[in-house]
């Protein structure tokens, strides 16, 4: 093997040692042994570039050498530019010991060192994350749309009942716009069916009945007096004076008493228990317990073929006027009981002629829920009256219709 090659520098160094033509120097050629390269691979051995060492010369300017060094066989040719002096060193290829050529190891070509260009580090815009944008067509305005036309009004008449007897006392009319509080300024009238005498309404609607007569309905109609076309009816049943009972599903101003109506089997003795009865028949209503003892087969309205077997459950409020202890006494055909406040009054039950049984009570002013409950059995005789003596009279009378709400 061959040794490496000395370096560049120490080349140099030898070089500069050489300019000042020791022995060996020839003419612009010369020939160094190994012992006159002597020294290290740094080449210290031959001094520094301050010119201290024992072998330093500078070349002369503009002078050109080629030189050929030995160095134990090794030849060197290159071309070296230093402070203007220009050298050619051939440096041929090394073989090894078999003779072949080694690989190319010259080096290779200096990296292009001009500087590059920056990278750009400037962060990157953010990605547009937002949606695209929408195309938002311009619509035209919507026309409006015409006003609404107002509603209709509507106006409402109502009487405190449905029915009236004849004679009794007047009952007020009124007429009020849906949705308002107050009465409707309207006018007033009333007809007849059938060509009767329909009494008489004024200006207020105060309606006054014919004080005879009775079986055939009346019509009363109100209409607003700014628009005529606005009108509303209500139609009122005339009773006649001797009529016990009428229809209605509860009770009312006038006919204040609700009596529920239930069918019994034949051949019963006494009071039902109205909780075990079953379904009722039909519902009354009665002004008044004054149904003195009479033959009676008219039956009640909506079921008018029941005049025995049946039995009345009764309710109503009776209104004390004033504190004070109070007679009372039932007098009824068939069987009857009273309840004041939830507790039995006067019991009266059983199959009977008309029998009349009395009972005192203190009572407090005010309103007290009064209970009758009444049956008939065969036809044809009944009779449902209710008197009471008030505090320091000395008479019984008939608890007035004024009584009972």
């Amino acid at each position: 093997m061959r040794k490496p090659l000395i370096s560049l520098s120490l080349l140099i160094m030898a070089l500069q040692a050489c300019s000042g033509k020791p022995a060996g120097f020839q003419g612009d050629s010369a020939t160094m042994s190994s012992t006159e390269v002597a020294g290290d691979a740094t080449g210290r051995s031959f001094g520094n570039r301050d010119g201290e060492g024992d072998a330093t010369a500078a070349l002369p300017a503009q002078a050109d050498a080629e030189t050929s060094i030995e160095t134990d066989s090794i030849e060197m040719n290159e071309s070296i530019v230093y402070e203007g002096v220009d050298a050619t060193i051939e440096v041929p290829a090394e073989t090894d010991d078999t003779g072949a050529a080694p690989a190319d190891n010259a080096p290779a070509a200096p990296a292009d060192n001009a500087p590059t260009a920056p990278e750009d580090n400037a962060p990157a815009a953010p990605e547009d994350t937002s949606p695209p944008p929408t195309s938002n067509p311009v619509t035209p305005p919507e026309t409006p749309a015409p006003p609404a036309a107002p509603e209709p009004l509507t106006l409402i008449v109502t009487v405190p009942s449905t029915s009236l007897r004849a004679g009794s006392a007047p009952m007020q009319a009124t007429a009020k716009i849906s949705g308002e509080t107050t009465a409707a300024n309207v006018s007033w009238t009333v007809k007849a069916s059938d060509g009767m005498y329909p009494g008489t309404i004024d200006e207020t609607g105060l309606y006054t009945a014919p004080t005879t007569g009775g079986g055939f309905d009346i019509t009363i109609t109100a209409a607003l007096i700014d628009d005529p076309s606005v009108t509303a009816s209500v139609t009122v049943k005339i009773v006649a004076a001797e009529q016990i009972f009428v229809g209605c599903q509860q009770g009312s101003e006038f006919f204040p008493i609700t009596a529920d109506v239930y069918q019994l089997p034949v051949n019963t003795s006494k009071l039902p228990d109205f909780s075990q009865i079953g379904a009722k028949l039909t519902t009354v209503c009665m002004d008044q317990y004054n149904v003195a003892p009479r033959d009676w087969s008219a039956g009640f309205p909506g079921v008018t073929g029941l005049n025995e077997w049946f039995a009345l459950h009764t309710t109503t409020r009776l209104i004390v006027p004033s504190d004070g202890t109070y007679t009372f006494k039932l007098n009824s055909d068939d069987g009857a009981k009273i309840y004041l406040d939830g507790t039995l009054l006067i019991d009266n039950d059983g199959q009977h002629a008309p029998t009349a049984k009395e009972a005192t009570v203190a009572l407090a002013a005010g309103e007290h829920a009064l209970t009758i409950d009444y049956f008939q059995g065969p036809r044809y005789q009944i009779a449902l009256e209710l008197y009471w003596k008030t505090p320091g009279a000395s008479t019984y009378v008939y608890v007035p219709k004024a009584s009972f709400k």
